[in-house]
């Protein structure tokens, strides 16, 4: 008889304890949204301005309690403005012409705490990913200053240089509730571990690749739907 007053006692305590995880999980997922991310600028070179390229992307918000969330972003490379341009280089006796394009990716993680409690309005947090910096050069022509040989010399006829920098850092904005459409407008400053200048075997280009920032200052907007 006691060992079945203690399982009749403990059903109860059993459906208490599921109904309290329940409970527990509806209040710590509030909500969720997807986005559309365009336009982004962000200063990824060195003396390139950060309005050059359009970016755009995708991301993916989750919303807790209290004001606190988390999301994260994947952003491509986009609409350029203008061509990074055409590079003349002389070298080994020989002039190549290049069409010079850059461009790249990035995967985001942020949290954000809005500073009103609420699930909407202003908000501060951090961020941490992984970017990808890609520089192509494309050889359009190539001539020799010393003879009458034709053919591309020295130079390769396409020439990827790509270099993984981590960034890091604060970021801020304003955001509408996810519930139903979505807007965020925001703005980053971060540090990108790995900048510098990126390395290549080809020793003609080594003085013409751009080198990427340390800090850098990102503005965005977003939108899409929540619920």
């Amino acid at each position: 008889m006691g060992q079945l007053s203690h399982m009749r006692v403990s059903r109860p305590n059993c459906l208490a304890l599921l109904l309290a995880l329940l409970g527990s999980a509806s209040v710590f997922a509030q909500g969720n949204a997807i986005r559309l991310i365009f336009p982004e600028f962000n200063g990824v070179y060195a003396d390139q301005s950060m309005f050059r390229r359009w970016n755009f992307g995708f991301g993916y918000d989750h919303e807790f309690d209290h004001g606190v969330a988390m999301g994260i972003d994947a952003v491509l490379g986009g609409l350029e403005l203008d061509d990074a341009g055409i590079t003349e280089i002389e070298y080994l006796g020989h002039v190549g012409s290049f069409d010079v394009r850059r461009g790249g990716w990035s995967v985001i993680y942020r949290t954000s705490a809005f500073t009103g409690g609420g699930d909407g309005g202003f908000y501060v947090g951090s961020f941490i990913g992984v970017r990808r910096a890609r520089q192509t050069y494309e050889l359009s022509y190539a001539f020799s200053t010393t003879t009458y040989v034709s053919g591309n010399g020295p130079f390769e006829e396409r020439t990827v240089v790509d270099q993984t920098v981590f960034p890091i850092g604060l970021r801020c904005g304003l955001r509408r509730p996810v519930d139903g459409f979505v807007s965020d407008v925001y703005v980053q400053l971060g540090y990108q571990i790995g900048a510098g200048a990126p390395s290549t075997q080809r020793s003609y280009l080594r003085s013409y690749l751009r080198d990427t920032n340390g800090l850098v200052f990102t503005l965005g907007f977003a939108f899409g739907v929540g619920w």
